[in-house]
């Protein structure tokens, strides 16, 4: 008898993000999708949001679910409405709803990172020891020192409002004056006082800034976070001219990440990985630009860093989804992870690669040949399914 597994599709009848999909921007295959999951034994129900009935028998039901990038986010807010009812009605959805939060907000990535990737005093088996030495001297414990995600050098900070920004800048904040806002943690030194800073939202280095020094870094804070709206900030000037004392509401309130720049790398991975097959593709960034995403100067290679598997491997089983893009950087003192995403990523490095990487056992296998995106996909969510029930 087949299982059942439940379809969310958007208001354009469109599921998931597919870089060749045709027509443009029309996501996978639904046709194809369901002869994939009935070939493993799931019967697909494909369901619109508005169709989602939290009054039925939910418990245990595996629902998979496309997200959105629409400007403002509007329509994104909603499908989290209804996934997150959907948890709370006992489903299963997959990824779970925090991976959809952090989908197009940077700030919930980075909370993300640090529940999921980070030892903590109360949690001490969340920290992991990576293989991360780009020379290649074999898997931590053989010769090498692992790195913990829990301090990456391009340690993070979010903020709400720039005020919370400037208030948290000068010596003596956190014992340090960096003007990113990060504190000193083991494994990071800040070398340059440059600071990248990202707003939440935006693909393809879209709101991402570099601030050289204090000054440079104060103005591009203020401009990712600015949230102008003419009537309520005038309402607000009324305010503060008749009511003594009273502070006025920020105009800067576009939450927003700062991190630690990296320097030296001119080029960063995407691994894209889907239950055991992982998709790698070398980004280069332009001459003049800090940035490796967005660049266009794309490559794919069969020799990869010695490590950069096993690193994005470990990062994958730590976060317990089917599928995941992850952006990691070599540096000399290892691996950086700089962003993740579970859900609606970007897919040119599996529609252009003509090869890609398998895990057999404990070793790395070359698979030569280009994959189906609808088939990596819908294997990934099955092997996913069915190691949870062993």
């Amino acid at each position: 008898m087949a299982r059942p597994l439940v379809l969310l599709i958007d208001y354009k009848s469109h599921f998931g993000s597919k870089y060749v999909a045709e027509p443009y921007r029309s996501g996978m295959s639904l046709s194809r999708l369901a002869e994939l999951f009935r070939d493993s034994g799931y019967e697909l129900e494909l369901l619109g949001f508005p169709d989602v009935e939290l009054g039925r028998d939910w418990k245990d039901i595996p629902v998979v679910y496309t997200s959105s990038e629409d400007h403002d986010g509007h329509y994104k807010s909603y499908i989290e409405d209804v996934v997150l009812g959907l948890e709370l009605a006992g489903a299963r959805t997959i990824p779970d709803f925090r991976f959809l939060r952090a989908h197009e907000n940077k700030v919930f990535m980075e909370i993300l990172r640090e529940l999921l990737l980070t030892q903590t005093a109360a949690s001490p088996a969340r920290r992991l020891e990576l293989p991360c030495d780009p020379a290649g001297r074999g898997p931590a414990g053989e010769g090498l020192t692992g790195q913990s995600l829990a301090a990456p050098s391009s340690a993070a900070r979010h903020f709400g409002t720039y005020e919370e920004w400037e208030a948290r800048q000068g010596a003596g904040h956190h014992a340090n004056a960096h003007p990113s806002g990060v504190a000193p943690r083991t494994g990071t030194t800040p070398d340059t006082g440059q600071t990248v800073v990202k707003s939440a939202s935006g693909a393809l280095s879209r709101g991402v800034e570099l601030g050289t020094n204090i000054d440079d870094l104060r103005a591009k804070v203020k401009k990712l976070s600015r949230s102008p709206s003419f009537r309520p900030d005038l309402r607000d000037l009324v305010r503060a001219l008749r009511r003594t004392g009273y502070e006025k509401e920020s105009r800067n309130r576009r939450k927003f990440v700062t991190q630690e720049f990296v320097s030296g790398l001119d080029h960063d991975w995407k691994v894209l990985v889907y239950g055991d097959r992982y998709f790698v593709l070398r980004r280069g960034a332009r001459p003049d630009d800090f940035r490796a995403s967005g660049g266009g100067r794309l490559s794919f290679h069969r020799e990869l860093p010695p490590g950069l598997l096993d690193f994005a491997r470990q990062v994958f089983d730590a976060l317990r989804v089917p599928n995941v893009s992850l952006d990691i950087g070599v540096t000399p003192d290892g691996f950086v992870l700089f962003e993740f995403q579970a859900v609606y990523f970007g897919t040119y490095t599996v529609d252009h690669s003509e090869f890609h990487f398998r895990r057999v056992g404990a070793d790395w296998s070359l698979v030569e040949g280009p994959a189906e995106l609808e088939a990596v996909y819908a294997e990934s969510v099955v092997r996913f399914l069915e190691a949870a029930t062993r």
